[in-house]
Order: C-alpha cells, then structure tokens, then sequence
C-alpha cells in the first residue's frame, strides 16, 4: 500500500517544479486576452440592439432547443463510430460501449486550448483497455484529418457566400476543386505512407496494422453523416430565429455547408478551445449580411451553446458507463 505524501513532500514538489517559462506565459496571457476580447465582442454585438436580441432568443423556443440539442448529440456519436472504425482497422476493436467510453469522455480535451488535448487524453483512458498509446494517438490525428477533410468538402458549396457570389458555378467550381484533392488525400496508401513516414522520423516503431480501403470509406461516411447532423443544428436554430431573412437555398448552403465550414476553420484555433471565436466569425460572416449581426450573433451563440451542452451529455454518458464498468481502473 502507497502512503500519501505527506504535505512537506507536497510543498518540497511544488518548490521543485520547474517554473514557466517566459514563452509559456506570453500564450498563456494571449489565449487570455483573446477570450476575453470574443466574449466582449460578442456581448457588444448582443448589447448594441438588447431588444431585436431577446426577441430573437424568444424565438428559439424549447422544442426548437430540443431537436437542435438532438442534432448536436447525433453528431459526435457519428464521429465516434468512425474514430471506432479506424481504431479496428489497425488492430484494436473495442465494443461500442468501451469506446463511446474513451472517445466522449476524451473529447473534453477539446475544450483546452490546442486541438491535441482530446487525442492525449483518449490515448491515456484506451491503454487502461490494453490499447497502444501510439496506436490510439495515430488514430486521434487521423481522425482530426479526416474530420477537416470532409467538414471542408460539405462546406466548400457555402464558400462563395463568404466571397458575396451566390451564383450555382461558383459553386460547382469550388466542389469541382476539393473534391479531387480530398479523395488524393484519403486514399489509403497515401496515408499509411504519411503514417510511417511520421512515426520514422519520431523514432517510433511502426504500426502493425495498415489502413484499409474499407476502413476509410467507412470512416469517411460516419463523418460525413457527423457533419450532416451538426449543421442541421444551425439549420434548426436559423430557421427558428432568422428564416424570413433567408431564402430556402440560402438557409439550405449556410446552415449546413456554412456550420461544416466554419468548424472545420475552426479546428485550425490552436489558441482558443474548440475552435472559439473563430467559428462564431464564420457564422457571422455567413448569416449577418441576410438577417443582420445581432440576429446572426444570437444563432451563433445559441449553436455554441447546444454543441457544448450535446458535448457534455455524451461525455457524462460515458463516463458514467466507463465507471460503472470499472474501466477507469483497470491497468495495462
């Protein structure tokens, strides 16, 4: 039996930790600073017209909280069947339940400035399941790709409304450019080269494994089915607050080619958790020129507001599943 250390030995470590650096302190007070600058920003744009806001808000009423909160929590259960999928592929099945445990719960890490923190802290909870950590993280960054790729192709048709043309060929051509650049990027052999090019040069030993073509074609359709969901969630919130300001195409391309291509820009937030800030800008420039910035404002928030609640709910499911099952304690 371990004996607890002992509040000398508590204090001798936190006098023996190494302070921060100068560096570590200058992020630290940037990603302060601009948190503090996208909640003001977006409590001015609420506070400039508080009426039109609240209005707004009274709009969303519960129903239409319940079924976009719905379409939020459909969304990450989509993308853990997928990371489940490319877990399989490379030599570690885990039942549903083990891991809808390790992703949701791990998903959390998003929350905390870098995109990395969520593949950390599923890397750590899989070994407890006899996982390699290396394997887990290959799969976390794989997912992250993937997820970028295919946010970017369901969003590309909502590109030209961030460049003010709504002609249809602007469209098409923008579809006619990612597309085949998307399939180049997730064709199997490309990955596993860039996968064992990138374990090479960190001196880690090789995957036993190869991603399979079934793999990420399946992969690749729960993700698209995930980003599907998620920007039905925008679609119900505009719809239910700004849908006279839109026309049916218009609300159609921004409420789920828009969310898809503002998350996956997102995802490129290193300093802000969760794509913070910038997510919400792209929504903004998206939905302010049709229904104006306080209305565009309120949605934003609103779509915030249910992915972090759908986020919380599959994370607490998880973890209540992981504990009553004893997988929070098991070792390697």
């Amino acid at each position: 039996m371990t004996t607890p250390p002992t509040s000398e030995q508590t204090s001798e470590q936190a006098a023996t930790r190494p302070p921060r650096t100068t560096r570590q302190r200058v992020v630290r007070g940037l990603q302060v600073l601009l948190l503090l600058l996208t909640i003001a920003a977006v409590g001015w744009a609420l506070a400039r017209n508080g009426e039109q806001a609240w209005a707004d808000v009274k709009r969303a009423d519960p129903l239409t909280m319940a079924i976009a909160t719905a379409m939020s929590v459909l969304a990450p259960i989509f993308t853990m069947l997928g990371w489940r999928v490319l877990l399989a592929d490379l030599g570690s099945k885990l039942r549903p339940s083990d891991a809808a445990s390790v992703f949701f719960v791990g998903q959390l890490g998003k929350y905390l400035p870098g995109s990395v923190w969520s593949v950390v802290a599923q890397a750590e909870m899989a070994a407890a399941l006899h996982v390699p950590r290396r394997r887990t993280a290959a799969v976390g960054i794989i997912s992250l790709v993937m997820s970028v790729l295919t946010g970017v192709v369901v969003g590309l048709p909502a590109l030209p409304l961030l460049l003010r043309r709504t002609e249809p060929a602007a469209v098409w051509a923008s579809l006619a450019l990612i597309v085949p650049i998307a399939v180049v990027l997730l064709y199997p052999p490309l990955l596993n080269w860039a996968l064992a090019t990138a374990l090479r040069l960190l001196r880690r030993d090789p995957m036993e494994h190869a991603l399979s073509f079934t793999g990420i074609a399946l992969t690749t359709m729960w993700f698209l089915l995930a980003w599907l969901a998620a920007g039905c969630q925008l679609l119900v919130l505009a719809e239910a607050v700004g849908g006279d300001a839109l026309e049916v195409r218009h609300l159609l391309l921004v409420g789920i080619c828009g969310f898809a291509l503002a998350s996956a820009i997102g995802m490129f937030s290193f300093i802000l958790p969760a794509g913070l800030g910038m997510r919400e800008g792209m929504l903004l420039l998206l939905l302010a020129p049709a229904m104006g910035v306080t209305t565009a404002t309120v949605i934003a928030v609103l779509s915030r507001f249910t992915s972090t609640i759908a986020d919380i709910v599959v994370a607490l499911g998880g973890w209540l599943w992981a504990r009553s099952h004893h997988l929070l304690g098991r070792t390697t």
